[in-house]
């Protein structure tokens, strides 16, 4: 499941379906001399002092300016509301664009999308990122409501639980993987948390079933 480093995952699901929690558990797998960037714009990144994921230490940001960031580990920040306009996402972006080798974790993009477009330095990593080594996890609840290219461009896609059939539709034909149109099946505890998979270079989309609740 998890993206090569200049590879681009789109995840998207309803509230408590599992998304947020699968990013965590991928996060949590990468070296430990990753740095990874979180734009948290639901302020759902809660960390105590000190505390890890995976091999990761969290870090909270106070000064958003990247290249003061020397060592390896998860750099949060929680944008201010109008998310779209708050001048640290885009510096913080661009810094990570231009440094290069990051991993970079939006946390709700329809938070950082104008209609159909998005915020230009996140459209900037969503189509150019690849040549800078830039690893995009891109969240969102509706796809109908996010620009076409955040899934597009991806090379991984990951499909929970969504409130709306367009929005399933709309994943399974851009994607190119007709079958995640099918239901999540939510007939038992787990079956909440099941999802579908696909990467670019797949025949088919794989479904998984969750066989314990976290």
């Amino acid at each position: 499941m998890l993206p090569e480093k200049d590879e681009r995952a789109f995840i998207t699901g309803k509230s408590k379906s599992g998304k947020s929690t699968l990013v965590r558990q991928l996060i949590g797998a990468l070296p430990d001399n990753t740095f990874i960037l979180v734009i948290d714009s639901k302020h759902e990144w809660t960390f105590k002092r000190g505390e890890t994921v995976g091999a990761h230490k969290v870090h909270k940001i106070l000064v958003p300016n990247i290249h003061l960031f020397r060592s390896p580990g998860i750099y949060v920040y929680q944008s201010k509301y109008p998310h779209f306009y708050d001048p640290n996402v885009t510096r913080l972006l661009l810094g990570a664009y231009n440094r290069k080798n990051w991993t970079v974790v939006i946390h709700e993009g329809y938070h950082f999308c104008h209609g159909s477009n998005p915020l230009p330095a996140l459209g900037q990593i969503i189509t150019m990122g690849r040549a800078k080594n830039v690893r995009l996890f891109y969240e969102s609840q509706r796809p109908a409501n996010i620009p076409l290219i955040a899934i597009t461009e991806a090379n991984v896609w990951i499909l929970f639980k969504v409130q709306k059939p367009e929005d399933r539709q709309r994943v399974a034909d851009n994607a190119g993987y007709p079958e995640m149109i099918q239901m999540i099946d939510m007939r038992t505890a787990a079956g909440k948390h099941n999802f579908w998979i696909a990467k670019d270079d797949w025949d088919n989309a794989v479904y998984i079933k969750n066989t314990r609740v976290e």
